[in-house]
């Protein structure tokens, strides 16, 4: 696999470091092994000019948490990637043409939701900014907002309005990426269903959703048992299952949390 040619590493002293991969500065040796599949340590290292963007703003201590957190993130997708397609295969977990359209349809909706909002928070902060009482500071602050939200819903119209403008081959390559975003999301909630069902346990809210942290834990502990993967690195190990095992605010279990796919919640 074709891996960056340089990288810029930063040392938890503080000191950076730059270096050639195959270099006698640098050893790449393979950190995690998922179904036989080698990770080296330079594939889970963050992108170049993102890397150099963090540094410029983060002091020493900063940068190195970011960056083994960056480096985690990266080996936890890549573990969770192998398990999940082994375990979506052998439970034929897919999506279904009905439950795309379902969840296209419910983005379509949300994306109308989220522009009115959008234009009632603008119009709340033109108010607000037409008040000759504000300080230099709070206007400074609104303005901000204001530029932010105008940004946010000008992106929305335009994404709107954007197909009737495209020729049909370019709504073709939309329909398909659209397609295929939907899949994966519906997958991912039929994935986490299946486990909820199978291990029971806490259920937690991230970013993406609701995530079953304790089927997720159990499953990881099965997997690697036999030898799905292995994470080489003790360091990285460490941080890996520390996830798992740190308390977490956990949604109530009065009900099945995964009884309704969330695309679906509200309608009516």
């Amino acid at each position: 696999m074709k891996r960056l040619s340089e990288f810029r590493f930063m040392l938890s002293a503080g000191i950076v470091v730059s270096f050639s991969v195959g270099s006698e500065n640098f050893n790449d040796s393979v950190v995690a092994v998922v179904f036989s599949e080698k990770i080296f340590a330079s594939e889970i290292l963050p992108g170049g000019n993102y890397a150099n963007t963090q540094q410029a703003k983060l002091d020493s201590p900063e940068y190195s948490k970011w960056f083994q957190d960056q480096r985690q993130t990266v080996l936890s997708s890549r573990i969770w990637s192998g398990l999940m397609k082994k375990y979506c295969r052998e439970n034929k977990i897919n999506a279904n043409t009905e439950e795309i359209q379902s969840f296209n349809r419910s983005l379509t909706r949300q994306s109308k939701v989220m522009t009115v909002q959008l234009k009632s928070e603008r119009d709340s902060l033109e108010r607000k900014l037409s008040e000759k009482s504000i300080s230099v500071q709070s206007r400074n602050g609104l303005k901000k907002d204001l530029e932010a939200t105008n940004k946010s819903i000008s992106f929305l119209m335009k994404l709107d309005s954007l197909k009737g403008t495209l020729d049909s081959s370019q709504n073709r390559k939309i329909d398909s990426a659209t397609v295929a975003s939907a899949e994966k999301w519906v997958v991912r909630f039929k994935f986490n269903k299946s486990l909820y069902e199978k291990y029971g346990g806490p259920v937690i809210f991230q970013q993406v959703g609701l995530e079953p942290i304790g089927a997720y834990k159990q499953l990881l502990q099965e997997s690697e048992r036999r030898g799905d993967f292995k994470i080489l690195d003790s360091d990285l190990k460490n941080t890996f299952w520390e996830y798992y095992s740190m308390e977490h605010h956990v949604v109530s279990n009065n009900k099945d949390p995964f009884e309704k796919p969330f695309w679906e919640m509200g309608n009516r």
